[in-house]
């Protein structure tokens, strides 16, 4: 049997190339390095999530473990902090870190194990690196570092040092500690339109009633939330958290902090023990802190609702302050703020959003869980029509799907389904005529994951050169106004905007990967049967060329503007009087 040096990530200083090598998975292979990894005596573990409905079964299972090692993470915060707060109050707190992280944990933990079981190894390098370095501040640098190899070896590492009989080496390399998300530049007009809100907001927090209802990041246009809380009878104001101060890893106290299980399953044990490990330092060592510069916002004392659609995941001091709120009966109210929630099958997120809050506002959208009730689409409230370009060009919108698994829902997952991906869109372009490829204009959103959107940048260009990249540095509605149809090919928010400001959209992805929940397929296969949503690249660019001469004839077809309507009625509800639907919704 051949034996093979392990590699587990793309940091290539833990690469040994003198033997057959074993990559732990495809995410270690970047595109831009296919020369050197091209070349190796080399095999790839398979990917244990690419059997979906596996993925679909281990979601249920960590919704499990996290459950109980959110009970059990509850009495230890508690006993650290000598609190006595409920599962809630945590939940709201750690619970976006907490369910992310045994997600990974378990993507992980299955990859190595299956390595170990699979095939015969004879060694693998781990970096030694500062355990310091590596646990988080907060939430925004646990999803900096969750994209990093080096942080991704530790965590594989720490799987192989203590699950397996794997012999390991140790690599020694520094690795600076990410500090902040390096893909937000900000520029001077960004920042002369804060300082500016800062001082409006400044001037009105003075005419703040402790009971109003407090409004933050709640994914209405700027403009328009300052109009809700005119609407709402009180002064208007955007409340923005200011900067909190950071928290320094006091590993001495850190010790003391211990999760606890009585399970006999071996990965929740395993997960319980890094949890204690890698709880970011703000809900430990800089809690009692955070508390006080809490004390100090001008916020209401007493809110009668809050209100949010963003600030529930990342923002730290809204977190503590709304969990503390909530303890003494305030009601929670979150708002939808993507457009895969209410169409994927499962969508992790949207889980955690509904278990924490009193009411879940959605986009139009209703299933039986009591609290889901149906709002508004909040980036549309009032939004014109944009008018597109009967003559102008083709806009395909793409995301970078990122080459390690980070959260759980109904998307391609990992870099091998990810792979499989851009793929699908080579295919689409390769099926289109020249004269139409010629007009083409690919917008990648933007996200954390940079090696991932370059490596895609690179694929296309290299097969196509003719076409344009657009790199989402500009507002997708100037993008959209040059277009005269746009192709959407992921479950998220643009194709709903779209169709809502009845733009000549075409919906493509494989079904495979963006499963739909059941709710959602009676939607789409009138979307289908009308020209709008695709599953197959053949299909797509047929329509396309199809209707390519005289997009406008077909896309105001009776039929065609009826299922857009019956479409947007469920997933992009817009009510004469929006204001009046989201303050009812508010009465919680």
């Amino acid at each position: 049997m051949t034996k093979f040096f392990l590699i587990t990530t793309a940091e290539e200083s833990t690469w040994l190339l003198d033997r057959p090598v074993l990559f732990l998975g495809e995410w270690c292979r970047l595109y831009k390095r296919r020369d050197l990894w091209g070349s190796l005596d080399a095999e790839v573990v398979p990917y244990h999530w690419d059997n979906r409905e596996r993925y679909y079964q281990d979601y249920s299972y960590l919704q499990k473990v996290y459950e109980e090692i959110l009970r059990n993470s509850t009495d230890a915060l508690n006993g650290y902090h000598g609190t006595s707060y409920t599962v809630r109050f945590w939940r709201i707190v750690i619970g976006p870190w907490l369910f992310k992280f045994i997600h990974i944990l378990y993507d992980r933990w299955v990859s190595v194990h299956k390595a170990n079981s699979d095939y015969s190894i004879d060694g693998t390098e781990i970096l030694k690196q500062d355990i310091n370095e590596l646990i988080p501040s907060d939430m925004n640098e646990f999803i900096a570092l969750m994209w990093d190899d080096k942080w991704n070896n530790y965590i594989i590492g720490e799987i192989i040092k203590k699950h397996t009989d794997i012999k390991w080496y140790e690599k020694i390399k520094t690795l600076k500690k990410i500090q902040e998300d390096a893909s937000i530049v900000k520029t001077k007009n960004l920042i002369y339109k804060k300082y500016i809100l800062n001082m409006l907001n400044t001037f009105l927090e003075k005419f703040t009633r402790k009971t109003e209802i407090f409004v933050i990041h709640s994914y209405l246009p700027i403009f328009k939330e300052f109009l809700f809380h005119i609407y709402l009878r009180q002064f208007p104001k955007i409340w923005t958290t200011p900067k909190l101060k950071r928290a320094d890893l006091n590993t001495s106290k850190r010790s003391r902090f211990k999760v606890n299980t009585d399970s006999l399953d071996v990965f929740v044990k395993f997960a319980s023990k890094m949890t204690s490990l890698q709880i970011p330092v703000v809900y430990l060592e800089g809690y009692s802190e955070l508390v006080d510069q809490i004390g100090e916002l001008p916020w209401p004392s007493n809110p009668k609702t809050i209100f949010t659609s963003n600030a529930y995941e990342s923002d730290e001091a809204f977190k503590v302050w709304t969990a503390a709120k909530v303890e003494f009966g305030v009601p929670l109210v979150i708002g939808q703020h993507g457009g895969f929630f209410g169409v994927g099958k499962w969508v992790a997120g949207e889980d955690h959003q509904i278990a924490i809050s009193d009411r879940f506002l959605t986009w139009g959208w209703k299933d039986s869980r009591q609290s889901v009730f149906p709002s508004v689409a909040f980036t549309e409230v009032n939004k014109k029509k944009i008018k597109w370009n009967n003559k102008g060009d083709l806009l395909l919108i793409i995301v970078p799907i990122p080459r390690y698994s980070l959260k759980s829902g109904s998307w391609p997952v990992s870099a091998n389904q990810s792979n499989q991906y851009i793929n699908n869109q080579i295919s689409l372009i390769s099926k289109l005529p020249r004269s139409i490829r010629k007009k083409l204009s690919v917008r990648i959103w933007a996200n954390f994951d940079e090696l991932q959107k370059t490596s895609y940048i690179d694929r296309l260009l290299d097969k196509y050169p003719e076409i344009r990249i657009d790199p989402s540095t500009t507002s997708i509605h100037s993008s959209v106004r040059d277009s005269r149809i746009v192709i959407s090919a992921y479950n998220g928010t643009n194709f709903i905007q779209s169709l809502s400001r009845n733009v000549p959209t075409i919906i493509f992805w494989d079904s495979s990967c963006f499963e739909l929940r059941d709710s959602a397929v009676l939607f789409f296969d009138k979307l289908k049967n009308v020209g709008i949503f695709h599953e197959s690249s053949e299909s797509a660019s047929a329509k396309l060329e199809y209707v390519w001469d005289n997009v406008e004839e077909w896309w105001y077809m009776d039929e065609v503007q009826e299922a857009r309507r019956e479409f947007c009625s469920e997933y992009a509800r817009m009510p004469k009087k929006p204001f009046q639907v989201l303050k009812n919704a508010l009465n919680v």
